[in-house]
């Protein structure tokens, strides 16, 4: 199972499902970068506990 994603500020996670018109795997978001971006955004709206103390609330 090949899959491909970008991590960064911007890109957050970005699946890559295609690379020079050269499908990536089946062409789909693959099982890690869905379970990677899935617990990035948890962490970013403050969904996992573990990690609340990495957010600043802006009033």
């Amino acid at each position: 199972c090949d899959e491909m994603f970008l991590c960064g500020t911007a890109a957050q996670v970005s699946p890559v499902i295609e690379v020079d018109h050269r499908i990536v795997g089946d062409g789909k978001i693959g099982p890690i970068a869905d379970k990677l971006q899935q617990a990035f955004n948890d962490v970013l709206l403050g969904k996992n506990d573990k990690y609340k103390h990495w957010l600043t609330p802006i009033f």
